[in-house]
């Protein structure tokens, strides 16, 4: 969330997706314009330490991003 005022107060611009775009022109003094090409898909992998396999807290999270970015 430290993006939007680094690119309100400078002549910077940023690539982002969409409804982070729709947030920062929606609470911040910015716009956005279309890419004029397609944006790559982008492979999202996790890893984590093997001591980490068994936990619980540690299992919930990846299974809290798992349901996020799963594509059916």
């Amino acid at each position: 969330m430290s993006l939007l005022p680094i690119v309100e107060t400078s002549d910077l611009i940023a690539t982002v997706p969409r409804d982070l775009a729709e947030f920062f022109v929606q609470h911040g003094a910015v716009r956005y314009v279309d890419t004029p090409m397609k944006s790559p898909v982008i492979d999202v992998h996790l890893f984590w330490h093997q001591r980490f396999q068994k936990d619980p807290a540690h299992a919930w999270l990846r299974k809290q991003i798992h349901e996020l970015f799963r594509q059916d």
